[in-house]
């Protein structure tokens, strides 16, 4: 993936026009988004992974493992 990704814009046609649909969710510390664009109408999962949590301190609790640092 470039560096250069835009998270809020299509992969494909680069349009803004893009929303979330059924389905996703999470799966222990990974949560799927899907996603289509609602110009070129192409569809695409976004790939979450918790890495920490925080108090509302700023503090924080946990570090979990993840596809990167296993």
């Amino acid at each position: 993936m470039s560096k250069n990704a835009k998270y809020n814009k299509c992969p494909y046609c680069n349009s803004e026009n893009i929303s979330g649909y059924d389905g996703g969710g999470f799966d222990g510390s990974v949560c799927t988004n899907f996603v289509e664009c609602g110009d070129c109408e192409k569809q695409w999962e976004e790939v979450y992974e918790i890495t920490s949590r925080f108090d509302l301190d700023g503090n924080r609790l946990d570090i979990f493992k993840t596809c990167e640092n296993k």
